[in-house]
């Protein structure tokens, strides 16, 4: 596949001012974005990053979005196939690679593929690559491929002592995969010197290319949530959420709050593989509670939640709803058709990871149209002036309203429960603690 690709090797104006565009639009898509130890990324060597990938193109956006460099990304080649596609993926700085799945004899094509990224790697750029080459749901590391420490080796080999390939592993966590407003951890682990293993992979290729993929297997896995089992993946996972969330008002930091659960996580999967008699008694423990939670018609959360105490935070509360609620509506209304819209053609997709990248890009296009269309009615200018600049802002705020408002819901039935003095609740609300005490043992 013959590509135009000077602009892969050097600094691209259009590029930038696209990325400078929809960045603000990907900072109002998460509530809350926090990177840390941007510090490792080099800044005067070539670099390769290699995040975990779980969450499709939104992996991809989230290093784009907070690196300062212009990464050129390796994607899958089935959505090279459109000639249109073709041209709008290599303008936006991203090159094919081809699997067995497209056919052996497709796999040739790799080669040139390859070679524009040597060509990216040499010009001291970046290169972006997923090197589980797939995307999963889980939070887990699944087993590597071989394509990033080929490539790094190789690369360096053609570089020789002109320049030091780093690899740059990115652990991502997401609140919530598949919601909009939801939180995202960027964190850039410690960069690996592909100079390092030089050596050894020209006495014996194949243990040096291991040598590679083994560290960025340890590297990604001590900067991401790797719940590695199967049998108790979803208590450990949900386990984790309630723990995590009991101790918000103490981890309100988002990296905190990672490696609280971190810390969790790695003790519970140690835990399983270790002592399964242990884990089998904290699944039971998990399902009683849910069972019981779903017949109150509550979410577990709401057992960590702490009533306000004092009436002048209740009736400022309701005051704040009371008010808004106006504001809320209208917002709503306003942005009906961009959202209902988005919402309906993003869940379109067969592949629920491509619910968010779906998302993303269709509801930015149609946000984008729709206050275009605004721009274009017959309104005053003043009138518009004041929709254009008042609405985005409403926007964001009344879907952080709705969602607080079902989650005042929940809190009111329980309220309600209390009151009623609800033996049922009483049994529950004491599991919830026996949960949470048997947690903090670990």
């Amino acid at each position: 596949m013959k590509m135009d690709s000077d602009h892969l090797y050097r600094h691209s104006k259009p590029y930038a001012l696209l990325r400078k565009i929809t960045s603000f639009y990907h900072s109002l898509y998460y509530e809350n974005i926090s990177v840390v130890n941007i510090e490792n990324i080099p800044s005067g060597d070539p670099v390769i990053f290699t995040p975990v990938h779980q969450n499709a193109l939104m992996d991809a956006l989230a290093i784009i979005y907070t690196a300062d460099k212009q990464p050129v990304f390796m994607a899958r080649a089935d959505i090279f196939k459109k000639d249109v596609l073709r041209k709008i993926l290599t303008s936006l700085k991203i090159i094919p690679v081809y699997r067995i799945r497209d056919g052996k004899e497709a796999l040739s094509n790799n080669d040139s593929s390859f070679e524009l990224a040597f060509q990216v790697l040499k010009s001291n750029g970046a290169v972006g690559i997923m090197p589980e080459g797939n995307h999963g749901e889980q939070r887990r590391l699944r087993p590597l491929k071989k394509g990033v420490a080929r490539l790094a080796i190789q690369a360096q080999e053609l570089l020789g002592k002109k320049a030091s390939i780093k690899i740059v592993p990115v652990g991502l966590e997401y609140s919530n995969y598949y919601t909009f407003r939801s939180n995202l951890l960027v964190i850039y682990g410690k960069p690996i010197d592909i100079t390092d293993y030089l050596d050894e992979y020209k006495i014996n290729a194949a243990k040096g290319l291991q040598l590679i993929r083994t560290r960025l297997s340890d590297e990604l896995k001590s900067i991401m949530i790797d719940i590695d089992t199967d049998e108790y993946y979803d208590t450990i996972y949900e386990a984790k959420e309630l723990y995590s969330y009991s101790k918000r008002e103490d981890v309100p930091d988002l990296y905190d709050k990672f490696l609280l659960e971190k810390n969790l996580t790695d003790k519970l999967v140690s835990l399983s593989n270790n002592n399964p008699e242990k884990m089998r008694e904290l699944k039971s423990l998990m399902l009683e509670l849910t069972s019981k939670a779903s017949a109150l018609k509550l979410k577990p959360w709401i057992f960590s939640w702490n009533p306000p105490l004092k009436s002048v935070d209740w009736f400022s509360d309701i005051l704040r709803y009371t008010v808004f609620f106006p504001v809320f509506i209208f917002a709503a209304l306003f942005h009906a058709v961009p959202y209902i819209s988005s919402e309906i053609l993003s869940h379109k997709t067969e592949d629920k990871q491509f619910v968010s990248t779906m998302r993303f890009v269709i509801s930015f296009l149609f946000y984008l149209l729709w206050y275009f269309f605004i721009l274009i009615m017959p309104f005053s200018i003043i009138m518009k002036g004041i929709l254009l600049l008042t609405m985005p802002i409403f926007g964001i705020i009344s879907y952080d309203y709705w969602d607080s408002l079902k989650k005042a819901n929940i809190k009111f039935r329980f309220l309600l429960l209390k009151h009623q003095k609800s033996k049922e609740l009483f049994n529950t609300q004491k599991l919830f603690k026996e949960l949470i005490q048997w947690l903090e043992k670990r």
